[in-house]
């Protein structure tokens, strides 16, 4: 065992047994320190843990809000796209009086200035529902004449992004 003098500087050696009638009342005190040292750490040491736990706790709630938003953001994003393409859509119609054939034939004759990439489905893959009505009675082809989202997921109003 090892104490330091009154002066702090260098530690001093004693032996226990040397102590006598001390010696139980030393041990008994020395037993008890330690095992306050070591609950003192076990505390410390849980004390962090719950602070862990809590601070994850806390990132996956503001994870699952930025979801929710993030979700959000991106069928607004869709419903803009949509209606952009079909203004598109509506307006080489009106103009060119045939359907496009295809969504770059939009970009080509500068209806749109990119085909936008779905923000569902992250791809530039729209699914394009074509039509065989004649707006025009020289038109014999068939053409777009409305565009939805690539993906299966479902939205958030219940009905699958390809539906909208």
């Amino acid at each position: 065992m090892a104490c330091k003098d009154t002066s702090g500087t260098r530690p001093v050696h004693v032996r226990v047994a040397d102590l006598s009638g001390v010696d139980r009342n030393l041990r008994r005190v020395t037993a008890s320190a330690r095992s306050f040292k070591y609950k003192g750490r076990a505390s410390y040491r849980s004390f962090r843990m719950k602070l862990h736990f809590r601070s994850l706790l806390g990132l996956a709630l503001v994870a699952i809000l930025v979801g929710c938003s993030s979700r959000q953001a991106r069928e607004n994003e869709l419903k803009h796209d949509l209606a952009e393409i079909r203004k598109a859509i509506d307006d080489y119609t009106i103009d060119k009086q045939q359907y496009p054939k295809s969504l770059q034939d939009l970009v080509d004759s500068h209806y749109l200035r990119e085909i936008p990439i779905d923000p569902i489905a992250g791809t530039k893959d729209w699914t394009p529902e074509f039509t065989d009505a004649v707006p025009n009675v020289n038109q014999t082809t068939v053409g777009i004449s409305d565009v939805h989202s690539g993906s299966v997921k479902v939205g958030s109003d219940g009905r699958p992004y390809d539906n909208w």
